[in-house]
């Protein structure tokens, strides 16, 4: 008997479109390394108006020919951006490659039978999935600098203490470089800066492990979408396609990279877990893991942000109880694990989520976050096509706060609702009816400025309507899936791979042109942001390179500008010089930020503007009580830029100091006589009536909050500094005092800061301004300043540390009960 001859399944592969696929891929990252990559001459956020480019080329040159209109153009650009004729070539073959692809397509159905391919296999088609995202989200490895605009900073500033931090062992609860000392992530979602800390390890690189964080985030939202849709429509299409529409959906890179909220990228790889582990729960032996797989996922949402955490743990409640309405007798037996997971994934959560709400009142959050000030989209901002700097129409009222979403999008999310009309017991569209709700309800959330009730509600407020996108691109990709699988098998059964095809090219079409991105500037033109010249940066690293043991230096800067810009420097400035900021870049900042500094920098500012040389400061009238400011702060080195002649004004104050004693305090409430002080004359009336002597380190009286009774000592005191070091998260001072006194400190009072003094532990006074102040003897001493927990956040790390370790034990005994089963069968 003759056998049949083995064949061979590479042999099947359509190599023609795969070939081209491979180039097509080539062509593109080429095109990102060598054409893109010139763009960073301009900001990353300048927008480019395609319409009104060729309008005002057209009014300045007398010729109809649409032809010379486009060579103006290009001549404008090529003026801006140094273009050579491989940028062109690469511009022409790229479009080249995509039109070969349709050809094939129409001509042999030779995508279509790759995709067959690609779909038949799960392992192929996560494959495919993954290089594909890679291709997609290239612009992340571009080569450059962050540009540090809006959010960028302040996550960058995050990310980079947390890679320093554990680089030298440390887990970081506090940091000393901002804000006269202050927590860290403990107000604020740890999870992403964690993970590039952790990548920072193996590196050593914060920049790039930010940038791989962010690439690696954004290529497992389209994994974690395709295994959710593939559950909920039983289709690897479905979920390759609606992977491809989470991947690519504008608004999922402009709020990352252009507007800078890094973190989020982290919440769009967790979202589709939770979902897709309570769609797990349908299967009988799943429900274990699924349960506490669900659980942790949701869980971490507020490890990335509370606020996103709170709506998307109520959209997936909502979402759950469409399900069960909808599907009773398909559910039955699901309910105590579906229970068990959000339970456990809000207690989890709540290590986060409760001491932000218990402690707020610390970090000045009680009166909570307004987005009032923040315009919210429109319908223009969603659906005219733009990848923000290139936009094809204007509209007034443009903005950042939105971004397209994507018509093709748009139009396979239609489909789907049109495919559930009447078919409520297809299986398909029944599970599809809760994302269909849950991205209307995503959709009142975005335009809730615009209803009476909605609108009024503080829990929505809570967020700005723009951010609320988030749920609405989540939703859509969800529904993209469902809209194929419901509507292509009753266009024709025998060609409903074609027109499977279709619908990823038009997506690739629509949205694959705002992959044309490069997010990031020059080192070059970074290294210039704050306006310091390079001899004065490069002195301030000199000084911070001196400090020995990992130490950063014990003392800080402050700097302002005569104009606000989006680009912060107090983010910027820490980083490239090592040397501590006043500021602060996020909310969570101590109470001394408000109470003292922003009020001081607001005093100040005004009378800095009318300063042209730095000799003005001290020729100022007002210099005794700025100067008293200053010193109070710790401050060594300012600088003041003036926008007008692009100039940078600099002053040093070698005479700063971490301490000033006093014989005397009081509260400041029983001192303050006459009518009520605006906060800011506050903060002046407080540095006049301190009697701040900035030579000697001493004042005439410290003032403490509230109504603390007058104390005074027998005679005057001096105190002179013997040692001071200062670390991310300690603080080591030894000085000597003549005589008992009081010593009020330039590090920010905080309740879970530890003061130590000789070796005992001391409560500290909490001085009027949010500073620290102690009772001191006359001699020696070592005041030694330490974070750590509250103890609401010890408990609930404890107990997350127990729902760690049961969930581990009973996937462990689920895990030794299956693989009896198995061995009992076998």
């Amino acid at each position: 008997m003759i056998k049949p001859a083995k064949t061979d399944n590479n042999l099947d592969w359509p190599l023609d479109s795969l070939m081209v696929l491979i180039l097509l891929s080539a062509l593109l990252i080429c095109f990102q390394y060598i054409t893109l990559e010139k763009f960073e001459v301009l900001s990353p956020l300048t927008g480019l108006n395609l319409s009104g480019l060729l309008q005002t080329i057209q009014r300045a040159i007398p010729l109809r020919s649409i032809d010379f209109i486009l060579s103006s153009l290009l001549q404008v650009i090529q003026r801006t951006i140094p273009l050579r004729p491989v940028d062109f070539i690469l511009a022409g073959l790229i479009p080249m490659g995509f039109a070969i692809l349709c050809v094939l397509e129409y001509r042999r159905k030779r995508v279509s039978l790759l995709l067959n391919k690609v779909f038949s296999v799960e392992r192929h088609t996560r494959i495919a999935l993954v290089l594909t995202s890679l291709i997609l989200v290239r612009f992340y490895f571009a080569r450059g600098a962050f540009h540090w605009t809006s959010d960028m900073g302040s996550h960058t500033t995050y990310a980079w203490i947390a890679t320093r931090a554990f680089q030298r062992g440390e887990f970081p609860i506090w940091t000393n470089l901002l804000g006269n000392g202050s927590p860290y992530l403990q107000f604020y979602g740890p999870l992403f800066f964690y993970l590039v800390g952790l990548t920072g390890l193996v590196f050593r690189d914060p920049i790039l492990s930010v940038k791989l964080v962010l690439a690696g985030m954004h290529v497992l939202s389209g994994l974690g979408m395709y295994c959710l849709v593939k559950t909920l429509c039983g289709s690897r299409r479905a979920g390759f396609l609606s992977a491809l529409a989470f991947v690519l959906s504008f608004w999922h890179t402009h709020q990352i990279m252009i507007m800078g909220r890094l973190p989020v990228s982290v919440f769009y790889a967790l979202i589709p877990w939770p979902f897709y582990f309570f769609e797990q729960l349908r299967f009988r032996l799943r429900r274990i893991p699924a349960t506490i797989g669900g659980a942790l996922t949701l869980g971490l949402l507020p490890f990335v942000h509370p606020g996103y955490a709170f709506w998307a743990t109520a959209l997936l409640i909502l979402y759950v109880c469409t399900r069960f309405y909808m599907l009773k007798e398909c559910l039955q037996n699901m309910g105590i694990y579906t229970f068990t997971l959000i339970l456990g994934g809000i207690v989890f959560g709540a290590y986060l989520t409760v001491p932000m709400w218990v402690e707020r009142a610390n970090i000045g959050l009680e009166g909570g976050i307004s987005y009032d000030v923040l315009p919210g989209p429109t319908w223009k901002h969603l659906i005219y096509w733009s990848s923000y700097r290139l936009r094809l129409l204007i509209f007034s009222g443009q903005h950042w706060y939105g971004a397209y979403l994507g018509i093709s999008l748009i139009l396979l999310t239609g489909l789907g609702y049109v495919g559930m009309i009447g078919r409520r017991q297809h299986p398909r569209a029944s599970l599809l009816a809760s994302g269909g709700l849950c991205l209307i309800c995503s959709l009142i959330l975005v335009f809730n400025r615009h209803l009476p009730v909605i609108d009024t509600l503080s829990v929505v407020r809570a967020l700005q309507p723009g951010r609320y996108l988030l749920f609405v691109i989540f939703f859509l990709s969800i529904m993209v899936g469902g809209g194929v699988t419901l509507i292509v098998p009753r266009l024709s059964s025998r060609l409903q791979n074609r027109h499977y095809t279709l619908c990823l090219l038009f997506i690739l079409c629509d949205l694959g042109p705002t992959t044309f991105q490069h997010p990031y500037i020059s080192f070059r033109t970074e290294a210039n942001l704050a306006g310091l010249s390079e001899s004065a940066r490069q002195e301030l690293q000199n000084q911070s390179v001196e400090f020995q043991n990992s130490t950063l230096p014990n003392y800080r800067y402050f700097y302002f500008r005569d104009k606000p810009i989006g680009f912060s420097p107090n983010a910027w400035m820490p980083i490239h010089t090592g040397v501590p900021s006043v500021s602060h870049v996020y909310t969570e900042g101590p109470l001394a930020v408000d109470n003292f500094y922003e009020k001081f920098n607001r005093q100040v500012e005004p009378i800095f503007h009318t300063f042209e040389e730095p000799n003005d400061l001290t020729a100022s009238d007002q210099f005794h009580w700025i100067a008293a400011g200053f010193y109070l702060l710790n401050v060594r080195h300012i600088y003041f830029y003036r926008s007008a002649n692009n100039r940078l004004l600099s002053w040093s104050f070698r005479g700063n100091t971490p301490v000033i004693v006093s014989p005397n305090v009081s509260g400041w409430e029983n001192w303050r006589k006459g009518p009520p002080l605006s906060p800011d004359q506050n903060v002046a009336t407080l540095i006049h009536e301190m009697g701040v002597n900035i030579q000697n380190r001493t004042c005439n009286r410290i003032f403490l909050k509230g109504y603390a009774p007058r104390e005074e000592m027998a005679m005057p005191a001096e105190v002179q500094v013997l040692e001071h070091r200062v670390w991310n998260q300690r603080v080591v001072l030894r000085i000597h005092t003549s005589s008992p006194c009081f010593a009020r400190l330039a590090y920010a009072y905080y309740p879970y800061l530890r003061v130590l003094v000789n070796g005992q532990p001391v409560e500290a006074l909490r001085t009027a301004d949010e500073f620290i102040a102690l009772r001191l003897e006359g001699g020696e001493h070592e005041i030694v300043l330490e974070p750590y927990l509250s103890p609401l956040r010890r408990t609930l790390l404890v107990v997350n540390m127990v729902l760690l370790a049961l969930a581990a034990y009973v996937l462990l005994k689920y895990r030794q009960k299956i693989t009896q089963h198995h061995g009992v069968i076998s």
